[in-house]
């Protein structure tokens, strides 16, 4: 897609404005739908209007789009996916002049997908088995030599659902053995500042440090350890999540974008988890300290 001198690749989806309409579950930012008869008249996502690039992309402002110049009927309000119509870097414009402008060469009257609305999802997969039984016949194809395939959107919501379950899973797994990991590396830590300053230890009870003082001193100390480590791996995380997101968005393809999603709350959480833990993890070297005899610490010799 040209805008001016601006080049930018896109997704470009094909519809029968007769029907699509009715198909679209995705709302408008402003304009309106395509509409049959409707010539060189796109429908384009939130994304690709507002963000890719220098000056946002207004209604009725023509673009370029395979050497021939379309003009912006409508723009879809944000909404991250392109299921049913609506995707956020796609652009959608009647299937005939679709097929003039994508690179491969589709006949006419002839549809790379078609999708189904149901009345009621849970006919969904006994409509796409109806379909399956109807569409074999027509395209002299059998069980084993189908040239097509059938999938209702709840299968796909299932296998979604399923992948960021399984994902989840293994990066709490990672998460716990880090934790872990990151804990006992605290505790020995700090066991290590305890015998190494056993004399200090024995000064300041000598002057009158109570035990409670000197265990509030280490939790102090186990918790800063957890703070800046927390703070590392804030850093650490989000800059995988950016990198990520650009490795992931180039490997949809053309308009794919793929988003990391950083919350306050969820930094905030993180850090309070990360003092948390570096709290509990100094918990025993700090009553070991705080339990020394004065006057066996000052005698002590390292």
């Amino acid at each position: 897609m040209l805008l001016g001198t601006e080049k930018t690749s896109v997704s470009i989806t094909g519809v029968d404005p007769i029907v699509w309409r009715s198909m679209v579950t995705t709302q408008l930012e402003a304009g309106r739908y395509l509409q049959p008869g409707d010539s060189n008249a796109v429908v384009i996502g939130y994304s690709l209007a507002h963000e890719t690039f220098l000056q946002p992309i207004t209604l009725n402002r023509p673009v370029t789009i395979g050497g021939k110049t379309f003009k912006v009927v409508g723009i879809f309000v944000q909404s991250g996916g392109g299921f049913g119509g609506g995707g956020d870097n796609a652009v959608y414009m009647p299937a005939d002049y679709a097929r003039d402008v994508i690179t491969t060469t589709i006949p006419r009257n002839t549809f790379t997908s078609i999708m189904v609305k149901v009345t009621d999802p849970a006919l969904a997969n006994q409509v796409a088995a109806d379909i399956v039984t109807k569409l074999m016949p027509s395209r002299h194809v059998n069980p084993r030599t189908r040239d097509f395939t059938v999938t209702a959107f709840a299968v796909i919501q299932q296998q979604i659902t399923s992948v960021v379950q399984s994902i989840s899973l293994f990066l709490a797994a990672i998460a716990a053995v880090s934790l872990l990991v990151g804990a006992v590396g605290i505790a020995n830590t700090m066991f290590m500042s305890v015998m190494e300053r056993t004399r200090q230890i024995g000064l300041l009870k000598a002057l009158g440090a109570t035990d409670n003082e000197v265990m509030k001193l280490f939790l102090m100390e186990s918790g800063l350890f957890g703070f800046v480590g927390g703070m590392l791996g804030i850093f650490i995380g989000i800059l995988i999540s950016v990198l990520v997101s650009i490795v992931g968005g180039q490997a949809i393809g053309p308009g794919g974008t793929m988003n990391a999603v950083v919350t306050p709350q969820l930094v905030i959480f993180a850090l309070a988890f990360s003092i948390f833990v570096g709290i509990i993890s100094g918990v025993a070297p700090a009553r070991s300290a705080a339990k020394m005899n004065p006057v066996d610490a000052l005698r002590f010799e390292q």
